[in-house]
Formats: structure tokens, C-alpha cells, sequence
């Protein structure tokens, strides 16, 4: 017969069994929900929005019914992969039934042989707690199966070709957001190939359903005459449409439209009642174009004040172009007093960040010394690095320091390299310098040397260079027709670009 303390024990084992299972049990059913929450939410980001996920229960734009469809194929996907999950899940649940039946019938067998003060204490043990076990138990085996059905479309998202196949049919039904997505990825070639038609094709479906993200991505490709001809008026009435949905890209595009008069008249008042709602809808860009009214003078009084408080708006939200605006107007005094070492803060602020001209300002305030100490080495980083973004001026500087040996060896090989570069952008001093370099290689009588001479030369001059329109004038005197009109077509092959006064 067990005695008092014996039986005590198992009292105690069998609670101690239950309670481990049960916590066990809930710990599990817990982290399997979290789990299925994050693929829940991950496979919807990649598909679509919740707003159209809830679209299926109702009716497509189309006006069919896709939910059956959907469902269908989601079933079919839980109940091939959870097959192996099934199988583990019930073996341990009938392992876990038979080890408390056991338990139980042993209680039962003690309470039956033990005396009536034995059986007393015996009949305090109940399986309470193995009871609950069993319940955390079907939570787990339902949370399994959650899981091996969202897996599947989890690491869909994670393969590019797979995932662009599964958007396919849904932007075939007529949901914009995978219409706007498929565009997208047809135009970078993300999990196929590139496609302008396709691309064109998609956005102009979803733009039709009115999904702004959509139309404002046609009217950019109107503007910028890419995959599609270049045209104002229509890219104009895309940025209209997307704008009437309170769209603040499409309202700080019309405020550009409108400021530099493509495909309008230029109307400043108008450009500044739509780069005022782009700011009120959180775009900072409407907030520097803001600023650049008032610097500029467009549709108001020129006001450097007013330009200063509005660069400053934009830069306290983060944006490097405002800036770095607003360090040019503390390094020039311009509506704010004058303070180098202020600009250096917001120049440094942007060029952290990224922006290219803060990077190149920064490098003119280290090799000028103005703010800072004068540090050539600190000065080439920032001037490299602004550099390798494509910025012109930097290119120059880059350039320069290599043709001089300052903070870095010398390298003349380097030097020409960059000063083609930055040249090949329009920027007015590297032409210049190109074409004194092939100038000075005309005294070995090249027509190579002659031809690259009046090249660059010339395109200096027409960007205002008055020692390049001398020097040029100088090198035509010893050029035959036939090398001028070679050199003019070299010239007219060449078609630099311009660096932007605004972002």
C-alpha cells in the first residue's frame, strides 16, 4: 500500500505534468500565431492592398466574382502541404490521449486498492490540467496548419519569377494595384524580361481604374518621352486626373508644369497654388519648389526671407535638398544672416545624406576654409564623392586635384579622365580646359589634337566662355574647311547636359 507522503508525490507529478503541457502547449499556439500574423501581412504587401483584398468577398472591378478562385487555389495549397503536418500533429495528439488515459486509469487503480484515508487524498488529484493541455493542444495542431498554408505564399514573395506570376492573375482580374505592380516590374525587368509595350500597357489599365501611383507614372513617361512619345498636354491631363485624388507628386508636378510653362503658359500664382498643396499633403519637394519661387521671383515678389523660412521647412522633414538650399542662403547671407558655420551644418546634414551638390559645397568650404579649417584631403573626399554621383562641377575639382598632385598623387591619366567627364555634362570650365589641353597639343601638328581643340572649345564658348571664343578663333585660323567641318561634326555628336537649378 503507498503511504500518505507516496501518494503526495504523485499528487504532485501529475499536476507538475499538466502544468508543463499546458504552458507548453500555450507557448507554442502563441509563437504560431505571432508567426501567422507576419506571413499574413507579408503575402498581402506583396500582393495587394487590404482595401482590394476585401474587394474578393464582394465583386471585382470587372465585376466578376474571383473569391471562389482565390480560395480554391488556397486550398488546394493548404491541403497538399499540410499533409506531413497532419500526420506528426496526430500522432502526437493520440500519444498525448493515451499517456492521460493511462494516467488516469493508474488514479483509478490506486483509489480502488488504497484505504478510505488513502482514497480521500487520492480523490483530490484531478487531471484538470491535462484537460486543458488537451485544448492547447487542438490550438496547436490548428496553428500547424495555418502555418503550412501561408507558407507557401510566403516564400513566393521572396522569388521574383514566382511572385511575378502570382500577381499576373490578379491584375488580369482587374485589381489596379497589380496592374500598377506588373507595370512596374515590366519595366525593370524584375522576374521578366523588360517590356516598355507591356509596361504602357498595365499602367494605362490601372490608371483607368483611377489608381494614382498609376497616372502619375504615365504622365511622367508623357514627360519624359520614356517607352512612349514625348508629350506635355497629356502628361499634363494624367497629373490632373491623379491630382484631383489629392495625389501630392501629381500637384508638385502641375506646380512644375505650370512654373516653367510646358505645355501651358507659365503662370507663377498658379504654380504656387499647386506647389502649396503638394506641401500640405507632405510632399517636401512642393516645399523647396515653394522656396524657389520666392528666391527666384516666379508669380511673387522675390523674397529671400520668405525663401529661407520655406528651405527650412523642408530641411527640419529630412530633405537634403532643402538643405542644402538653405546652407547657400546662410553661406551668402541671403534672408538670414550671414553664418559659414551654419551653412556648414546643413551642408553637412545633406551631404550625409546623400545629395551630391551638398557634397561638392562642403568640399568648396573645406579647400576654401571657410566654416572649417582648410583640409585639402577632407576637401577631395567630398569633391570624390559628390563626383561619383555624376555631379559636374565636382567631377572638375576631382579632376583638378589630380592634374595638380594636391592631397593626392598626381596623375594626369586620372585628370584627363574626369575632366572628359565633366566636360561631357556641360560644365563650361572643363571644356575650356580640354580645349587648352588639345590646343597645346596642336604644336604637334595633329589633326586629332585640332579637331578635339575646336570641339571643346566651341562649346565653351556657347556657354558664355569668352577665353574659349578667343582661343577658338586663334585655332580656326590654322584649320583647312575640311577640318573645321570634321571638328563640327564631332561637336554636334556631343550634346552635354545641363545641371539642374532645382529638384
Amino acid at each position: 500500500m503507498l503511504t500518505e507522503k507516496e501518494i503526495k508525490r504523485l499528487r504532485k507529478l501529475a499536476g507538475l505534468s499538466g502544468e508543463f503541457a499546458e504552458y507548453s502547449m500555450l507557448f507554442a499556439s502563441i509563437v504560431l500565431t505571432v508567426l501567422g500574423a507576419l506571413l499574413i501581412y507579408d503575402t498581402a504587401t506583396h500582393f495587394m492592398p487590404l482595401s482590394e483584398f476585401l474587394q474578393m468577398f464582394d465583386a471585382s472591378p470587372s465585376g466578376a466574382y474571383p473569391h471562389r478562385v482565390v480560395w480554391g487555389m488556397v486550398a488546394w495549397t493548404a491541403g497538399y502541404m499540410t499533409l506531413s503536418f497532419t500526420l506528426i500533429c496526430w500522432h502526437c495528439y493520440s500519444t498525448f490521449r493515451r499517456s492521460r488515459k493511462l494516467l488516469l486509469r493508474l488514479l483509478e487503480t490506486l483509489q480502488e486498492t488504497a484505504g478510505a484515508e488513502h482514497a480521500a487524498i487520492l480523490s483530490q488529484i484531478r487531471p484538470d490540467s491535462l484537460n486543458r493541455s488537451r485544448r492547447w493542444m487542438r490550438l496547436l495542431f490548428v496553428g500547424l496548419i495555418l502555418t503550412a498554408t501561408l507558407g507557401p505564399l510566403w516564400i513566393v514573395g521572396y522569388d521574383e519569377n514566382l511572385m511575378t506570376a502570382a500577381i499576373r492573375p490578379f491584375a488580369k482580374m482587374g485589381f489596379a494595384s497589380a496592374q500598377l505592380k506588373l507595370a512596374r516590374r515590366y519595366e525593370c525587368g524584375t522576374g521578366v524580361a523588360k517590356d516598355p509595350k507591356e509596361t504602357v500597357k498595365w499602367l494605362r489599365l490601372a490608371a483607368d481604374k483611377r489608381n494614382a501611383h498609376a497616372q502619375c507614372r504615365l504622365a511622367c513617361m508623357y514627360k519624359n518621352g520614356n517607352g512612349l512619345a514625348k508629350d506635355y498636354k497629356e502628361a499634363l491631363g494624367w497629373f490632373r486626373r491623379a491630382a484631383a485624388q489629392a495625389e501630392p507628386i501629381a500637384e508638385y508636378n502641375l506646380g512644375r508644369f505650370y512654373a516653367l510653362g510646358l505645355g501651358v503658359a507659365e503662370d507663377g500664382k498658379e504654380a504656387m497654388k499647386w506647389f502649396r498643396l503638394s506641401a500640405d499633403h507632405g510632399e517636401s519637394t512642393g516645399l523647396n519648389s515653394i522656396a524657389w519661387l520666392y528666391r527666384n521671383g516666379k508669380g511673387v515678389a522675390q523674397d529671400y526671407k520668405e525663401a529661407a523660412k520655406w528651405y527650412r521647412l523642408a530641411a527640419e522633414r529630412g530633405d537634403a535638398w532643402g538643405a542644402t538650399q538653405l546652407a547657400a542662403l546662410y553661406s551668402e547671407g541671403l534672408g538670414v544672416a550671414k553664418d559659414e558655420r551654419e551653412a556648414i551644418k546643413w551642408y553637412r546634414f545633406a551631404a550625409e545624406k546623400g545629395e551630391a551638390e551638398a557634397q561638392r559645397m562642403l568640399g568648396v568650404m573645406y579647400e576654401d576654409g571657410r566654416g572649417v579649417p582648410k583640409d585639402d584631403k577632407e576637401a577631395f573626399k567630398w569633391y570624390r564623392l559628390a563626383a561619383n554621383q555624376g555631379n559636374a562641377a565636382a567631377q572638375y575639382k576631382v579632376a583638378w586635384f589630380y592634374g595638380k598632385g594636391r592631397a593626392v598623387k598626381k596623375d594626369v591619366e586620372e585628370a584627363s579622365k574626369w575632366f572628359h567627364l565633366s566636360a561631357e555634362r556641360g560644365y563650361e570650365d572643363a571644356q575650356a580646359k580640354l580645349g587648352e589641353i588639345y590646343e597645346e597639343a596642336i604644336v604637334r601638328a595633329t589633326d586629332y589634337a585640332r579637331g578635339h581643340a575646336y570641339k571643346w572649345l566651341s562649346l565653351a564658348s556657347k556657354q558664355g566662355s569668352t577665353n574659349a571664343t578667343a582661343r577658338l578663333a586663334v585655332i580656326m585660323k590654322g584649320m583647312t574647311p575640311e577640318q573645321i567641318a570634321e571638328a563640327k561634326r564631332r561637336e554636334a555628336e556631343s550634346v552635354p547636359g545641363k545641371q539642374a537649378d532645382q529638384k
